[in-house]
């Protein structure tokens, strides 16, 4: 099971209304009333949300059931959005940097993202949160990224399960393992915008997950131990690092179900088949993503934009919960 993540939610500024106002004071009639000017709320927040999906790439298509063409083409146009944004005008270049977490292009970012919380009104009082939570993801994007990279290199049969790791792959281990910065991110003090901190993280676990569906078998569990840890409590798989020590036949299995439990939705169908019982676990982890989101979601002010996009991400994952619980 793949996971489904978060649908596409592109958050554009908007325009200004414009009028003439009536030469002199009088009751609004449908000629002399002048139009509102409507700014666009939590500003620096909207753009906050623009980065993250351009970071996020496919996975903030995924709930759409965009192909994968389509999810390179919505996921270009929120980067473009953010570059638009920062720089006012389009620019492949600075695009191209920005995916790749160039340090210049992310600092021009944070600045421009500063700026625009301090001048409004309603992100003000969240600036110094909203500047943490913004570098804190740029953090762990990058090592998110690091890992899928160590994972397209050692990918090959998905279905056969050696009995000793080689060479590559134990090499490729410290990158596909680390999640320092998950754990920053996690962990950021998020004061008022708390539940928008760990709802992120939530997102960035979903994508982890992604990274550890597309690796064999036996390399799975490296991938998402030490975020399941952090997110669930979940007690760390006893794996080897090195290529001359045996791995254990079914381990990823047993390690799956042992999350699902530590999620709070365990497997309790154990009379089916091996693979049904991975459906059923994987669909366990998702609904405990999904209990965390919820308690998310009440907290996350509606008119701040992330807060659309996590009752799409539960609605999606719901959906993926119910079908494997349906087998």
């Amino acid at each position: 099971m793949k996971v489904l993540a978060l649908t596409c939610l592109s958050v554009a500024m908007l325009s200004a209304c414009g009028g003439t106002p009536a030469p002199t004071p009088t009751v609004p009639t449908a000629t002399s009333a002048t139009p509102a000017t409507t700014a666009p709320p939590h500003p620096a927040n909207a753009l906050l949300v623009d980065v993250a999906s351009c970071w996020f790439g496919g996975i903030w298509g995924d709930a759409e059931g965009q192909t994968p063409a389509e999810r390179e083409a919505s996921s270009t146009r929120r980067c473009e959005t953010v570059v638009r944004t920062v720089w006012g005008k389009e620019d492949h270049a600075r695009l191209l940097q920005l995916r790749a977490f160039e340090s210049v292009t992310l600092a021009e970012v944070g600045s421009k993202l500063a700026g625009m919380a301090e001048s409004a009104a309603d992100d003000a009082p969240n600036k110094d949160v909203l500047v943490k939570l913004y570098n804190a993801l740029a953090a762990e994007r990058q090592e998110a990224m690091i890992a899928r990279r160590a994972a397209k290199r050692i990918a090959r049969d998905l279905e056969r399960e050696p009995e000793k790791l080689n060479n590559d792959e134990a090499a490729a281990l410290p990158e596909l393992e680390k999640a320092t910065a998950y754990d920053a991110l996690v962990h950021v003090e998020g004061g008022a915008l708390q539940q928008q901190v760990h709802a992120l993280a939530l997102i960035a676990l979903l994508d982890r997950m992604n990274t550890a569906h597309d690796l064999p078998v036996h390399m799975k569990p490296y991938a998402v131990a030490a975020p399941y840890k952090t997110i669930f409590g979940a007690a760390l798989p006893d794996v080897p690092h090195d290529a001359s020590k045996p791995l254990a036949r079914g381990g990823w299995l047993t390690y799956l179900t042992s999350v699902a439990s530590a999620a709070g939705h365990p497997v309790t169908r154990t009379d089916t088949t091996p693979q049904i019982r991975h459906e059923l676990a994987v669909a366990g982890i998702l609904a405990g993503v999904v209990d965390k989101l919820k308690v998310d979601a009440e907290h996350i002010t509606p008119e701040v934009p992330l807060s659309r996009a996590v009752q799409l991400v539960i609605r999606g994952l719901e959906a993926e919960v119910k079908k494997a619980q349906a087998q």
